[in-house]
């Protein structure tokens, strides 16, 4: 154990910031996935699909927890890394989802707004006719709050994916409707929490152990969708903005109508959506603090499907963070700030 053990009992209850997918861990699952990284995007997507499609739950959905292993495991730099830097459509041998083990996912696609005005490069100018998208929960629900995460798959022709993650808050919030607040790549510090405290550190380790310099656990790069486009031709001058904001759309959040805080989203969702629904409109800021420009829509391709290949063996790589810049801070220590507070 490289770091953090000693915040071991904290971990046990689903810490605070890892709202993203993070596998690892022992699994005794094996499916037929073989996705040819030649094929067109609708290939990919179609055996990625039929995986989901052959594997729905049937008979209930799984609550699984988290166990002393899979504690250790989140508070190492080691095991964490590989979420950044595994390149397969498919999770690596022998490992599982600790966080966001519980999910959803659908078929998309990417429509871009004024393409040929576009600044941004890559599948931002192109759109994306092939994704795939799943919804989760970080933090499984409880008291009427949860944590939510999304993660999308944007499929190439004939190259590796994009990917893109993105999370209303690194807190637990009312679980009535997860399409009432926006999906953000870049989010503010959640509260000051123990869990919260070592969750941003293990994960910050994560990345930090890349060598890529001193970066941001809150706020996701976007380069790897504007290096790109869908059809797998390079942009010769990348330009990405900073970050986007995915705005869940008025026909997003009738697909809660009815629903309760208690109730689980993965059965509130369950083979709604159909095809052609407009689920996000997308935006993007050009820089931290610039103003919002709408960019796309996110329509659905399909009805929302709960299965075992989505929660245990499809891999969507993490985004890497940004650089912190001089007037980023972490968490603080849960301690030192109570006695600022009490003295000051």
């Amino acid at each position: 154990m490289r770091r953090f053990a000693i915040f071991l009992p904290l971990l046990m209850f689903n810490g605070g910031l890892f709202l993203f997918a993070m596998e690892n861990t022992l699994t005794d699952r094996t499916f037929a996935i073989q996705v040819n990284e030649a094929w067109p995007a609708t290939e990919k997507l179609n055996e990625l699909w039929q995986a989901i499609v052959r594997t729905e739950y049937k008979n209930g959905l799984p609550k699984p927890e988290l166990g002393i292993c899979d504690s250790l495991n989140l508070v190492s730099a080691d095991y964490l890394k590989s979420a950044f830097t595994h390149e397969g459509y498919t999770m690596i041998e022998g490992r599982k989802k600790i966080i966001h083990g519980e999910g959803t996912s659908i078929k998309v696609k990417f429509v871009a707004a004024n393409k040929e005005g576009q600044k941004y490069t890559g599948i931002f100018r192109s759109g994306a006719e092939s994704a795939l998208m799943r919804l989760s929960y970080g933090v499984p629900p409880g008291n009427g709050l949860a944590m939510v995460g999304m993660a999308i798959m944007f499929l190439r022709d004939g190259q590796k994916p994009a990917n893109v993650v993105a999370t209303p808050s690194l807190d637990p919030l009312p679980a009535e409707n997860i399409f009432a607040r926006d999906f953000l790549t870049a989010v503010p510090m959640p509260s000051i929490t123990w869990k919260n405290y070592v969750a941003e550190r293990s994960f910050k380790g994560g990345a930090d152990s890349l060598n890529r310099g001193d970066l941001n656990p809150r706020a996701l790069s976007l380069t790897d969708l504007a290096e790109m486009d869908s059809f797998g031709v390079i942009a010769s001058n990348p330009m990405a903005p900073y970050s986007l904001i995915f705005r869940p759309t008025n026909e997003a959040q009738k697909l809660f109508r009815n629903a309760r805080a208690t109730d689980d989203f993965r059965v509130v969702l369950n083979h709604k959506g159909g095809e052609g629904t407009g689920l996000f409109t997308v935006h993007a800021r050009e820089t931290k603090h610039s103003a919002e420009q709408f960019i796309g829509t996110i329509y659905t391709l399909s009805n929302f499907v709960s299965s075992i290949a989505g929660d245990e063996e499809i891999f969507i790589k993490h985004s890497m963070p940004h650089p912190m810049d001089a007037h980023e801070e972490l968490v603080p220590c849960p301690f030192s700030h109570s006695l600022w507070n009490m003295f000051y």
